[in-house]
């Protein structure tokens, strides 16, 4: 899925789990302006065409206006697609779907203060209107602004107090921030406003994660399959919390079932795929992954996973070929020069291999896991000095590393890995420069 048709995905449909398995992405509601399925290119310029006779008919058909201003936007065209919508807003200042269109277009270009303003000139035309709120409650979730988000649900809530979907998300907030507590509360009102609601028991099973009441979480997993369910979404939404609760085995069938019930679904191969990694499976992990990119060559996460499988194959020839494919789709992800310059160092390359690592420290420079790296880098190319620098970085961007080993496991049980041989490096390094 496209950034924009993600992030009008997130913002409108919002009562499903966030880590969707469909085969069929909606973009939302047609009475906030949306288009109402999923459509190529071509479909979004026949809409504009379409829309523009319309027009030329009646300049001032807002409906039309608006639609065509969406399409425009699906298409990336945000200038055509900004002066549709505010042509639309002149001719009439209460269509609240253009001011949710323009606030959804200036978090594409992220431009908060934008969002900001033309959210609250919705609020101004429905200023009783719990619906509204929850809306602008969900833009503030989605840029991460969280507190945000909270104040315009808490707001939707005082206007509605049997408005589940506004405690759910209000709950999954408080689940962001990691007030674990204020989100068990919120989620089982949800849950006992309404009882079917999966995406409640989806959240507050990660939320029982969090806590580590197993039972718990496996509990509400368990509601998310109806018996004999042909539902990919509930078997998807299942696995991840098994995954969550370290329930590989159980994660993979789950996931596994999902693939046989939408194989043209790239999410499942890529999930299992990544399970399959964490196993040690690396042959069913690079089948997995593999096929995961060729369901969708532009998504920049599967060359990610496929690249960390080559290089824990020690295939780091292929490893960074796969993983420069998918920095040219994403060239802002710190994670790829990280796990570029890893394979480096696993043929050998240290002076690639730290000039990767840097790039990876211009992005982010509070990734302890590239500064390893580079410490690594440094400590082959003997140059000690420079060594000592990044490991002394490296413990203050992640206290864990000040353990030296002991720290290390910590880390690996978290999800990050190194190989023996780095691992090995490492120690001697924690010896030498303790």
């Amino acid at each position: 899925m496209t950034a924009i048709k993600l992030f009008i995905f997130w913002m409108l449909i919002f009562w499903i789990p966030t880590l969707v398995y469909s085969q069929d992405y909606s973009t939302g509601f047609s009475d906030y302006g949306f288009i109402n399925q999923k459509l190529s290119r071509e479909e979004y310029r026949e809409i504009i065409t379409n829309q523009t006779i319309s027009i030329e008919k009646d300049s001032g058909n807002v409906n039309a206006l608006v639609k065509r201003g969406n399409s425009y936007m699906m298409l990336s065209l945000f200038d055509s697609a900004i002066s549709d919508l505010q042509r639309a807003i002149l001719l009439n200042p209460r269509k609240m779907s253009a001011y949710f269109s323009l606030a959804g277009i200036y978090g594409i270009l992220k431009t908060p203060s934008k969002v900001s303003e033309f959210l609250t000139k919705a609020k101004l035309i429905g200023p009783k209107d719990a619906f509204n709120y929850f809306l602008c409650g969900n833009f503030y979730e989605m840029l991460q602004e969280y507190d945000s988000a909270i104040i315009n649900y808490s707001k939707s809530i005082d206007l509605n107090k049997r408005f589940s979907d506004s405690y759910r998300q209000r709950g999954w907030s408080y689940y962001k921030l990691k007030d674990f507590n204020k989100a068990l509360e919120d989620l089982d009102i949800a849950i006992m406003l309404h009882d079917d609601d999966t995406t409640a028991y989806y959240k507050r099973a990660l939320v029982y994660v969090s806590l580590k009441q197993e039972a718990k979480a496996i509990g509400d997993a368990d509601k998310l399959v109806p018996p004999n369910s042909v539902n990919p979404n509930d078997y998807f939404s299942r696995g991840y919390i098994n995954e969550k609760l370290s329930r590989n085995d159980f994660a993979i069938s789950d996931y596994t079932r999902a693939i046989e019930l939408a194989p043209r679904n790239p999410e499942g191969f890529y999930y299992r795929g990544r399970l399959y990694r964490k196993k040690g499976q690396y042959r069913n992990a690079q089948r997995d992954l593999a096929k995961a990119i060729e369901l969708d060559s532009k998504n920049p996460r599967y060359y990610l996973g496929l690249g960390s499988v080559y290089s824990r194959m020690a295939r780091f020839d292929s490893a960074i070929y796969i993983m420069k494919k998918g920095l040219e789709l994403d060239t802002a992800n710190y994670r790829f020069y990280d796990n570029i310059g890893y394979s480096y160092l696993g043929t050998g390359n240290n002076q690639k291999a730290l000039i990767s690592f840097k790039k990876c420290l211009q992005i982010n420079e509070k990734s302890f896991d590239a500064m390893l790296g580079s410490c690594i880098a440094c400590y082959y190319m003997n140059d000690k000095p420079s060594s000592k620098r990044y490991l002394e970085r490296a413990k203050l961007s992640e206290p864990k590393i000040k353990k030296g080993m002991a720290g290390l496991e910590e880390l690996e049980q978290e999800g990050f890995s190194w190989t023996h041989k780095n691992k090995e490096t490492l120690r001697k390094i924690f010896l030498e420069f303790k």
